[in-house]
């Protein structure tokens, strides 16, 4: 089978599945709704479907594809739509920004495949679709509407192509206005800012970094930008746009994942992308036979996507369905539209070409980011981010303080990756809660005090020095120091705090993975060995896991006692 093949197949088995959460009720508010088993709630932007439904009636001629598109666009007319010609996010929640995401799935729907549909229900779209259009363009520069920089890209976009649909020269002024806005919000590694408060080209946090988050950036905003200048025909915009996109892929992790762990919505974050946004193929095809880089990543995180499939239904991570949760299906309605326009852009040649392209990850280095605030490193395997970023937008969302943030080795996968200090749902309707756990345990590396009045994770004091392969953080408001060697076979941890407390080792293992106790250490899965020169408590006891939805993933803990004015000493090693 190619490539176009197994999209194909992905995309019917979610659509199919999603149908089969399909609400028949004989009240309007219910109707045509789709209710989310682990949710137990009707998410709003059922409405985006109607762009891969459509495509797929297009492909299979069946009826209940075209069926489906019109029950859930009727259930979104009559539970969503205002009186302004936006649209809410979810019939609890007022928020109407995402109006521009449920235009641009149906502007793209009547574009591809307006003309499978019967006048009046075409007529019905077509003028929905500009109703949506224009009810943006005037609230989107509403005052007091101050989002995040996503909804810049969205604008850019939707109104590109409200132009090329309905010929207005007003939305391409509008159009051109968006992007302008979006255009120099880059920093000097050419990561786009404004997931937050702060979205001026002047303004940093105290320690001069800005509010990136990778995986809105990733899987949206560049998407979209690419999308607005492919559908102006802008050939500079497209070149530039381009280069943007490569320079993100640095954070793509050899499996296709997204490293967001330092992230300002990293709440948000599963380990392929970002909760509610559309995925990275969606904008990155349309640009993708201009360079390698670009398939191999969207052909990476395509396959990560089959990986987090069970049930029919995208999961939060590689571990949810183990750990006993159900899919949210807001991760499959929204990153269904990325795979339709993946397989109606998809080009078999190009990305047979791109298997042996190297993600830029993959190559031995260190790299500063954030006003050397982030760094990333990769050494005989081992691919890491050490973070003390202070953009920190949400209560408790902290998970830097120079933590080892993201740990992946070629061998064995992702080792670590880092959980807010305490887990915020900023979106209670489209973020799902554990059903098999009361607390969201924090699972960022940290240092505890023994009064417990500080954990390092939520210390933005921390800074970060880099010698060679060697990085050290060091807190200016707490007597600790942490240093990692990356020593190519290995990672040598040394801890150093001036009262005592206690070091936590969150690693990345399933209930199948088997784990080996002895004294001076652990091996996970015949692989991973950490090795200590004390003892260590093994949590959670009785050998359990604990599971945490940022990430998706299940963990052990290694607590660790330290010492005042004693160094703590850890090696971590993959044996291959």
């Amino acid at each position: 089978m190619g490539l176009r093949t197994d999209i194909f197949a992905l995309l019917r088995e979610w659509c199919d599945t999603l149908i089969s959460y399909t609400v028949h009720s004989h009240s309007s508010r219910l109707d045509g709704a789709l209710l989310c088993p682990a949710c137990t709630v009707v998410h709003g932007r059922i409405g985006d479907l109607v762009y891969p439904m459509m495509l797929l009636y297009r492909e299979t001629g069946e009826e209940k594809y075209r069926e489906a598109a019109k029950q859930y666009l009727g259930w979104t007319k009559e539970n969503l739509l205002r009186e302004d010609g936006t649209l809410y996010n979810d019939a609890g929640n007022p928020w109407k920004g995402t109006t521009a995401f449920s235009a641009l799935a149906l502007g793209e729907a009547l574009r591809h495949f307006g003309h499978l549909l019967d006048a009046e229900t075409r007529e019905d779209w077509q003028a929905l679709f500009r109703r949506l259009t224009y009810a943006c363009a005037t609230y989107f520069e509403d005052p007091r509407f101050d989002p995040n920089v996503n909804y810049y890209a969205g604008a850019a976009a939707l109104f590109a192509l409200g132009y090329r649909s309905l010929g207005d020269p007003y939305l391409l002024e509008k159009a051109r206005m968006w992007e302008a806005k979006c255009h120099g919000l880059f920093d000097r590694e050419g990561l786009l800012f404004g997931e937050g408060k702060e979205k001026s080209e002047e303004k940093t946090t105290k320690k001069g970094c800005r509010t990136v988050d990778l995986g809105y950036n990733l899987e949206e905003s560049i998407p979209l930008l690419l999308m607005h200048a492919v559908w102006l025909g802008d050939e500079p915009l497209i070149a530039y746009y381009t280069e943007k996109a490569k320079a993100h892929l640095h954070f793509v992790l050899p499996d296709g994942a997204i490293d967001n762990s330092f992230g300002t919505r990293h709440n948000k974050w599963t380990y392929w992308g970002s909760r509610t946004s559309d995925g990275m193929q969606g904008g990155l095809i349309l640009v993708a036979n201009r360079d390698p880089l670009i398939a191999k990543a969207c052909l990476a995180n395509f396959k990560l996507l089959r990986r987090c499939t069970h049930g029919g239904l995208l999961h939060q991570g590689l571990m949810s369905e183990m750990a006993g949760e159900s899919a949210c299906l807001h991760h499959a309605f929204t990153h269904a539209k990325a795979l339709a326009s993946f397989w109606m852009q998809a080009d078999e040649a190009c990305f047979a070409a791109c298997e042996a392209t190297p993600l830029p990850r993959e190559r031995e280095g260190v790299r500063s980011f954030q006003n050397g605030n982030v760094y990333t490193v990769t050494r005989g395997g081992w691919i890491a981010t050490v973070n003390a970023s202070d953009a920190v937008e949400y209560r408790g969302a902290d998970n830097g303080g120079g933590a080892l943030s993201l740990l992946y080795h070629a061998a064995y996968g992702p080792v670590m990756a880092a959980t807010p200090h305490a887990y915020l749902p900023t979106e209670p309707l489209n973020m799902q809660y554990q059903r098999h756990a009361d607390t969201a345990f924090c699972q960022t590396a940290r240092f505890l005090s023994a009064e417990e009045d500080y954990s390092s994770d939520c210390d933005r004091s921390v800074r970060l020095r880099a010698e060679g392969y060697s990085v050290t953080a060091e807190s200016a408001d707490f007597p600790l120091r942490v240093r990692y060697d990356f020593e190519g076979s290995c990672i040598r941890i040394t801890l150093q705090s001036e009262r005592d407390g206690r070091y936590y080792l969150p690693l990345i293992a399933s209930l199948q993975d088997s784990v080996a106790q002895r004294d001076g250490g652990v091996v996970l899965r015949s692989l991973l060995t950490v090795s200590a020169d004390t003892a260590f408590d093994l949590l959670p006891r009785g050998g359990g896991r604990f599971f945490h939805q940022v990430g998706g993933f299940q963990y052990l803990q290694l607590c660790f006692p330290v010492t005042a004015s004693k160094p703590l000493c850890l090696t971590l090693a993959v044996n291959t």
